[in-house]
């Protein structure tokens, strides 16, 4: 079952106003927070920081920036709150269900895809066989992006200019997660691709890094493709 997260989506519920990505709490932590912080600085690199901006339903959005800095469980509980007031786009199901089968929750994994095959008259997803992950930060060589991708490098995402052709394909099915560092210099290499006259497809990513890839930009640039259940 593939899923375009530019496609048409029900009115968004209004507890989920736009909010500001960098909105960390004062005194707060280095960490998740502190990637927070490094995205508020990279706002002159061309980043998006407001939620509701780039097209997407702002409860999708904030789940993503969530998921992004590795605040899973607050993700977790914009995405329920969204289903439990109706009218929750389709994306909102597919993240909280790709939340679930992260953290091995098989039970609310079966309950909410029941509740998704009722409320949209399909087949219920089925989770996916377990990701084998690589090193946070490791990018395994081809066009593929894989496991943890956090603080990458200038020169990181560099393989990807390498290939010939007009088009450039890249495999993410075994992509987790992606911070916001990593997704502005990912940015930065579409748009060189662009440069380059080449069109991108990424494909087989999880809806929660679409929705990251989506609001720094790169929908703009790349077709991005979801999973398949």
């Amino acid at each position: 079952m593939g899923f375009s997260i530019f496609g048409r989506k029900p009115a968004p519920p209004k507890q989920f106003a736009p909010r500001r990505a960098s909105a960390a709490k004062p005194g707060a932590p280095d960490g998740a927070d502190g990637e927070l912080d490094a995205f508020t600085e990279a706002k002159g690199r061309g980043l998006r920081l407001e939620t509701g901006v780039s097209g997407l339903d702002p409860c999708v959005e904030q789940a993503a920036i969530l998921f992004a800095a590795d605040h899973q469980t607050e993700a977790r509980t914009v995405l329920e709150a969204a289903l439990q007031q109706g009218d929750a786009p389709e994306a909102c199901w597919f993240m909280l269900l790709e939340l679930y089968e992260l953290h091995g929750d098989r039970q609310r994994y079966q309950a909410v895809a029941l509740k998704y095959a009722a409320c949209f008259k399909k087949a219920p997803p089925t989770p996916r066989p377990p990701v084998a992950l690589v090193a946070k930060g490791a990018l395994p060589g081809g066009q593929r992006l894989s496991g943890q991708i956090v603080s990458a490098g200038a020169d990181s995402f560099s393989f990807l200019l390498a290939p010939s052709g007009a088009e450039v394909e890249i495999d993410a099915s075994q992509l987790q997660r992606m911070d916001f560092v990593s997704a502005g210099i990912l940015l930065n290499t579409m748009l060189a691709l662009q440069r380059a006259g080449k069109r991108v497809r990424i494909r087989q990513l999880s809806h929660l890094v679409a929705a990251l890839l989506a609001s720094v930009g790169i929908g703009s640039i790349a077709a991005l493709e979801t999973r398949k259940y």
